[in-house]
């Protein structure tokens, strides 16, 4: 039977790099008798390579909007349908399936299982989960890079937990999945380094599709990341954010600034080669202790290895030394001084440039005297 893997996420897991890896190894992976389409969807911005982003109806979406999800999909399902045509095995990912499944009322667990019956394949769903804590923070960076969020940290987790709890609750939403498709078709995977195949993701992911991941593929080292920003980097980044007086086309303009310089220019977070901004021991352990039960649970059912779900310690390494205020402060300083300065070479040029307008300008102001001056 023709098999779609569903790749789901969760955010914050890698999904990048894997959807990268996937679209540098296409010809090898149809030589496999997989394939890893490429779609652009009409109307819409996210890179081709989230193949499975057609799915996804944005919450309170209107009238307008639903027409055009409705578009999205029988766009992609027919492309799906077609693909099937000429090979066993079809790879779609998006890493906001995982979201969707509870804020979309339409979203794939209506879709996939009736055309799944309708055109006779099987779904296969991989999901890759990441300690909360860890996923949190680095979700927190994220949204800070983007400039969708100026809240410190511990605030954000917070927030991120009293407003969408179950985003972050595995157990449910596993549970959610595996009533609509049946546990059999869930391939659920830890997000940890020591539990993947020879350590790498992308490996491990070739495994979880059945694929020999000895193969001639491009290493995952040759694949960008989506590289979260340093304690320092996300600090000024978030202070930027802040700023109600700067437009988002302005705000966009300081992140740029910020992408040309070092990720630091303290000698310390170089020592500790630019650790991100962490939650302290004692919130880390305040956001585990709430998904204990579920975590526990999750282990049992999906894993059956006698371990805990998550087998990295809360203190080393995810836990590092912080920035002294110090320390960072000469990164904001550093900063500060590079928007200085490139608005000064911006002004420099346009002073040069504007030289020959200003001599015009002094002439149609004084015509006589310019032709005083030519006599």
């Amino acid at each position: 039977m023709k098999t779609l893997y569903l790749h789901i996420g969760t955010p914050k897991t890698g999904t990048t790099a894997i959807q990268a890896f996937l679209e540098k190894n296409s010809d090898l992976l149809r030589q496999c008798g997989y394939n890893y389409p490429l779609m652009s969807l009409p109307w819409s911005d996210v890179p081709s390579r989230r193949n499975g982003h057609f799915f996804i109806m944005k919450k309170d979406s209107t009238q307008e909007l639903t027409a055009i999800w409705h578009e999205h999909i029988a766009y992609g399902l027919s492309m799906l349908h077609r693909e099937f045509e000429l090979y066993d095995n079809v790879i779609l990912s998006d890493e906001d399936l995982w979201n969707s499944i509870w804020y979309d009322p339409a979203s794939f667990l209506q879709v996939l299982p009736e055309d799944a019956g309708a055109h006779n394949y099987r779904v296969q769903i991989i999901v890759y989960l990441r300690r909360q804590d860890l996923f949190l923070t680095s979700l927190w960076n994220q949204k800070v890079k983007k400039g969708k969020t100026s809240e410190p940290l511990p605030l954000f987790v917070k927030h991120h937990m009293e407003e969408k709890p179950l985003y972050t609750d595995y157990d449910q939403t596993l549970t959610r999945l595996a009533d609509i498709f049946g546990a059999d078709a869930l391939i659920v995977r830890r997000y940890e380094t020591a539990s993947w195949v020879n350590q790498s993701i992308c490996d491990d992911f070739l495994t979880a599709v059945g694929l020999d991941c000895s193969l001639p593929f491009v290493s995952s080292k040759e694949t960008p990341a989506n590289l979260s920003l340093s304690e320092s980097a996300a600090e000024i980044q978030r202070i930027v954010n802040s700023a109600d007086f700067l437009s988002p086309e302005e705000k966009q303009r300081f992140a740029k600034i910020r992408n040309e310089l070092p990720q630091s220019v303290s000698p310390q977070s170089k020592a500790l080669n630019f650790p991100e901004r962490h939650l302290s021991v004692k919130e880390a352990d305040s956001v585990l202790a709430h998904f204990k039960e579920g975590n526990n649970h999750v282990a049992q059912v999906w894993f059956s290895d006698g371990k805990p779900l998550f087998s990295e310690s809360i203190t080393a390494p995810a836990i590092r030394q912080r920035l002294s205020s110090e320390e960072l402060s000469d990164d904001i300083i550093y900063f500060f001084l590079s928007v200085t300065h490139d608005l000064y070479m911006q002004n420099q040029e346009l002073s040069h440039w504007a030289r020959p307008f200003m001599h015009i300008t002094r002439i149609l102001r004084h015509p006589l005297a310019a032709i005083r001056h030519l006599l």
